[in-house]
């Protein structure tokens, strides 16, 4: 003889076993898993401040960033462009001129270019303290005096244990009529091949980026402050 078996006892009997049945396909997945990678964003650190003499690259004369607060201080947005091909969550390290690999178990937090705009931004800001800089794209639109871009064509570690960084930068004003520009192009060894100091000399090199944009930012504030 069948049982009759109650539909209204049957159906939660059901679910309930489901439930823990995947549960326990978590746990178990969880258990036999790899640790999570660590996550790195480029840090604000130590960068030349306002007084010392930071000289500008570009076709404009050469120009010191001043200690006094910029004249009608004004706001600026900036852009770090990276290559496509650090365009994604793992640390690149290049290990020959046509092959790159992931650092194992490390992670960029953030885009890297979004990592790298905010880093800039913070690093101009404490420049320039008069100014607001802020970091693009934003949640908050905003209309800007002047527009900055970096655009980098290197910017990872290379063999033998160093960093490289190289690129161009821009300044357009509001009128998208372009400021000044300029290229560079730097490199710094590095303490130990793991992805904390990668992270931290990236950031350095990264710094050295500021201080002439600094310097042409408050030259084109001063220009204007004579009008």
């Amino acid at each position: 003889m069948y049982r009759n078996i109650s539909s209204n006892s049957f159906w939660p009997q059901m679910r309930f076993t489901r439930f823990f049945l995947i549960a326990g396909l978590i746990a178990l997945a969880n258990c036999g898993g790899s640790a999570p990678p660590r996550l790195f964003l480029l840090s604000s650190g130590a960068v030349q401040v306002p007084g010392e003499r930071a000289m500008v690259s570009s076709g404009s004369r050469d120009v010191a960033v001043g200690r006094s607060p910029a004249v009608g201080a004004r706001a600026a947005s900036v852009a770090v462009i990276v290559p496509q091909y650090l365009d994604r969550p793992e640390i690149m390290i290049r290990t020959s001129d046509v092959e790159l690999e992931p650092l194992p178990d490390a992670k960029w937090a953030e885009d890297l270019a979004m990592t790298a705009s905010r880093k800039l931004a913070d690093d101009l800001n404490r420049l320039l303290p008069g100014y607001d800089i802020v970091p693009w794209p934003n949640r908050l639109e905003r209309r800007v005096a002047y527009r900055i871009e970096v655009s980098l064509s290197h910017f990872e570690m290379e063999s033998p244990n160093q960093v490289v960084i190289a690129g161009t930068w821009a300044i357009t004003d509001d009128a998208a009529k372009e400021r000044a520009s300029a290229k560079f192009q730097n490199a710094a060894p590095l303490a130990a091949s793991d992805p904390k100091s990668i992270a931290e000399t990236m950031s350095r090199l990264l710094g050295g980026v500021s201080s002439p944009i600094a310097a042409e930012l408050q030259k084109q504030q001063q220009i204007v402050g004579r009008r």
